[in-house]
């Protein structure tokens, strides 16, 4: 690190601006170590931020499996015999590690979670009154001690320690270890409802036939399992549960709104078809007697982790699903520092199988705030004092997948449409890019006498239910992102699907308000989702490219085109907006803590000012700078989104810009310090979309024409999403 800040350039540039101004202008090296605030040794303070006393009292609940989370900096060799050919001190650092918790004699137990780049070092570590001591740091056993062990055990699981002298003893141990990075407990994991649901509505729903050749958007639904009412539409089961320990009535009103979700609350608020296939993964014991969930996954998070991606890769294979719906939460909010177990699995996941999870941001339960009010000012005021931490609960930070809040349906006397619903959570500022991506209709938290919370499905009975909670906006956004898989012939990359999404994703009022510029983005994210065939379809007042490659070390795309000639005036000046959307694959080492993504892409619109030279017209949508100018560090990363893999850019209404129409898109790329560029390269997709704003001149056949005209084969998203480029 000391080498890497020394050859940081000693002096800061300047550049001049078109009106002639000078501005600052760092070169790449000072500009990463001017970001530094200070240094400081990792203590224990770092490690731990809660008492034995509290981890005892959380670690009560069975649901927990009795387990600490215990983050390294490294992992030791998998294999003992490896251990030697370490250098001495560090197979010091990993043997002192083992010997201390060996001191405890009994009922510890140490394992290791699965270890990949995308997942941290992580030790299950465990206090349990009725097992020998077992301290796996390598993966063949080792020896077990067994010294004054109690024997006693509920529904099969281990009976836990929660004797407050021994939790303090093994934390005592654990903070005051070089080889420890942080200590947490276990999370629980919850439904992302609000409340009980109340009485059905006097009707029930008459599911509608599956027709045995048609094609439906298909749909991985992990949660207690769905009720046998809409078994038509069922295609595939993965089914770990009992039938006495399944909670049917959350499960099927996801499927419900998955499957009839327009009959029941009109186009405006589900826009996609009736109709989806569904693989149910009942993976999710009920909540009400935590026991039952410690029958089944007795080690707590570590067996739900393996649980989960056994059902998930089975069910890819299987049944070729490669969406699914999980609207569980854990009791923890996200960090701009670190990423929870869950999330790293999901991520790693969706990487193994090009598979997206659509994750819930988790609700304000008991701390919910007011309704939102019609006036901006006082829904200002209303934010800016928030009745506990409001922050998007974990796993919703995942990287490779996308994370829903709640909006307030349409048509409910006492609550505001497309709104942020009052128990939605809201992301994170720093560190995590835009937590939620999109928001979806998941019901008012405010019951309306007229239509309840205003979004309705169907109960285990087949009986017409309304429910709210972030749980529920979840299958929306995951309905649109099935219908755009299937209504796509080719088998597109996963970059291809979400930047489709983002790329049609708007930010609706209330929220269009000035006011709540830089706000709306962590309630909402990129905003609302129209219909899949909307994304599909366009006007001639616009033409929408798309390009999807992999970035090599060493090169970056270029696309030279024309502005449309029918938008260029007098003297080559162009007019009209256009917007990007980029969205990659990153490689990840979860090492790295809040830097895990460790290459940065970026696009730029460019024009030609002459002489070789290039001038930027797009800039990213959240980063306030004027034309020209350099934001600092801090500033990409926040509002610029810099090593965040989805990007959004546009340009401002041009009435007459620059001299020439001759125009470039360009992708680059810049990596962190000590990383090597991936072999395989780094997937791509960006989407381009020109438009007249005045939508005066129909520009799409012209541009067509335009781009055949110099080689490039073009042809409905439907069928196709290749766009021909030039690397170099």
């Amino acid at each position: 690190m000391e080498g890497e800040i020394a050859l940081a350039e000693p002096v800061t540039c300047t550049m001049v601006k078109p009106d002639g101004k000078r501005v600052p202008n760092p070169p790449p090296r000072r500009r990463e170590v001017g970001v530094i605030d200070r240094f400081e040794l990792y203590g224990p303070e770092d490690r731990r931020r809660f008492s034995a006393t509290e981890a005892v009292a959380l670690l009560q609940d069975p649901r927990r499996g009795g387990a600490y989370l215990v983050e390294l900096f490294e992992f030791p060799p998998p294999q003992r015999a490896q251990w030697a050919q370490l250098p001495v001190r560090k197979r010091h650092l990993f043997e002192s590690f083992e010997s201390a918790l060996r001191t405890l004699q009994y009922g510890l137990v140490v394992e290791r979670l699965e270890e990949t780049n995308l997942i941290t070092p992580l030790l299950s570590v465990r206090l349990l009154a009725d097992r020998p001591l077992r301290v796996s740091l390598a993966i063949e056993p080792t020896e077990e001690t067994v010294e004054n062990a109690p024997v006693q055990g509920r529904r099969g699981a281990s009976l836990i320690d929660l004797r407050p002298e021994r939790h303090a003893a093994l934390l005592e141990i654990l903070t005051t270890q070089t080889l420890v990075k942080s200590i947490g407990v276990a999370p629980l994991l919850k439904q992302a409802s609000v409340g009980e649901p109340p009485p059905e509505r006097p009707a029930r729903l008459r599911i509608p036939d599956r027709p045995p050749n048609g094609r439906f958007p298909l749909i991985g639904v992990i949660d207690g399992g769905i009720a046998d009412v809409l078994a038509p539409w069922v295609v595939g089961r993965w089914g770990l549960l009992a039938p006495d320990d399944r909670d049917l009535d959350h499960g099927t009103f996801i499927a419900g709104l998955l499957v009839a979700g327009s009959a029941l609350n009109g186009a405006q608020v589900c826009a996609e078809n009736d109709g989806c296939e569904l693989v149910d993964i009942d993976v999710m014991p009920r909540e009400d007697d935590p026991g039952v969930f410690a029958a089944y996954y007795p080690d707590g998070l570590k067996q739900l982790l393996e649980e989960l991606e056994n059902a998930v890769l089975a069910c890819k294979q299987r049944y070729g699903v490669r969406v699914f719906c999980f609207s569980f939460n854990e009791d923890q909010v996200i960090s701009a520092v670190t990423q929870g177990a869950l999330a790293q699995h999901f991520d790693a996941m969706a990487e193994t199988t090009g598979a997206i999870f659509v994750l819930s941001v988790g609700n304000l339960d008991g701390i919910e705030r007011n309704e939102w009010d019609r006036d901006p000012l006082n829904a200002i005021r209303q934010l800016a004092m928030p009745r506990g931490d409001e922050t998007v609960l974990r796993p919703a930070e995942s990287t490779r997948n996308v994370a829903v809040g709640a909006v307030n349906p349409p048509g409910l006397l006492n609550s505001v449409a497309d709104a942020p619903a009052r128990y939605t959570r809201r992301g994170l500022r720093v560190g995590t890019g835009v937590k939620p991506e999109f928001a979806h209709y998941g019901g008012s938290g405010t019951t309306c006498p007229r239509r309840d919370s205003g979004l309705f499905s169907i109960n285990s009975a087949g009986q017409v239910v309304a429910q709210a909670g972030t749980s529920y906006a979840v299958p929306l956004v995951a309905k649109t992102l099935a219908c755009l898989d299937a209504a796509i012939e080719e088998d597109v990359p996963r970059e291809t699907l979400l930047a489709l999404l983002v790329h049609s994703a708007r930010v609706r009022d209330p929220l269009t308000n000035r006011m709540f510029t830089g706000i709306s983005r962590w309630l909402v994210g990129f905003g609302q989702l129209p219909s899949s065939d909307a994304m599909l379809a366009g006007d001639d007042y616009e033409i929408t490219l798309l390009f999807h490659g992999v970035l090599h070390e060493g090169k970056a795309m270029r696309f030279p085109f024309r502005w449309p000639q029918s938008l260029v005036g007098p003297e080559q000046k162009c007019r009209g907006i256009a917007r990007m959307t980029l969205v990659y694959s990153p490689p990840l080492d979860a090492l790295y803590g809040a830097e895990r993504v460790r290459v940065n892409l970026d696009a730029r619109l460019q024009q030609d000012v002459g002489d070789g030279h290039w001038a930027g017209r797009a800039k990213e949508t959240f980063l306030d700078t004027e034309e020209g100018a350099s934001a600092n560090e801090q500033n990409l990363i926040e509002h610029g989104l810099k090593w965040n893999p989805v990007k959004t850019y546009q340009t401002p209404a041009m009435r007459g810009k620059g001299a020439s129409s001759t125009w470039q898109i360009a992708v680059d790329y810049v990596t962190r310090s000590l990383t090597a560029f991936p072999e395989r390269g780094v997937p791509f997709t960006l989407i381009v979309t020109i438009r007249d704003h005045q939508d005066e001149i129909p520009i799409f056949d012209e541009v067509r024409r335009e781009l055949g005209d110099i080689g490039v084969q073009l042809a409905p998203i439907q069928a196709t999403v290749r766009a021909r480029t030039r690397l170099g």
